[in-house]
């Protein structure tokens, strides 16, 4: 018989020591030398759209509310909605800085609060580092990359945005007009 069993001794000469050497650890990445995430803007590109785009909406949008009486009961859903989007821009700004905001920026008018929160959110998207923004964190840090929050906020903006201009439509019929920028008859 030609074939060895598990339970026969086998000769200590004829086999031959296989030493494992101890398993290599993968390299550690870094975060600049890890791709781009495809699905991220830039965070120049989310600077301009909200300073250029989203303010201009904004402030048409803002300019038919102001154009409502007290009395109207439409005013409040709309300033409702004016101050979800003044949070909205507020927490935009919070995740390009990476900290909390209080919230007490001691603006009563709708308007100046929105204009002060678009101001400090287009700051803080500017001041963040554009070879870093955008990048996958290393696999070994265990922790997300701070262009998704961001970028989610900005989705979050751009939502509320649209809620407002369907709100003031009611209002206003001829907004749409003013927005894509044609003169009014």
């Amino acid at each position: 018989m030609d074939s060895l069993l598990a339970t026969e001794a086998t000769d200590s000469a004829t086999t031959v020591a296989t030493v494992e050497k101890p398993g290599t650890l993968a390299p550690l990445e870094t975060w600049t030398a890890n791709e781009r995430m495809r699905h991220v803007p830039s965070a120049e590109w989310m600077a301009r759209k909200l300073d250029g785009d989203l303010r201009k909406r904004i402030e048409i949008s803002l300019t038919s509310f102001s154009n409502i009486v007290a009395g109207d009961p439409r005013r409040d859903s709309a300033e409702n909605e004016f101050r979800a989007l003044c949070k909205s821009i507020e927490k935009l700004c919070d995740a390009a800085k990476n900290k909390h905001h209080n919230g007490n920026n001691h603006h009563g008018d709708v308007a100046s609060r929105i204009e002060t929160a678009l101001a400090n959110a287009v700051a803080a998207l500017r001041a963040l580092e554009p070879t870093a923004f955008g990048r996958r964190n290393p696999y070994h840090y265990f922790d997300r990359s701070k262009a998704e929050p961001v970028y989610a906020a900005l989705l979050a903006v751009i939502y509320h945005i649209e809620k407002t201009v369907t709100l003031v439509r009611t209002i206003d019929p001829d907004i749409d007009a003013r927005l894509l920028g044609t003169p009014i008859p």
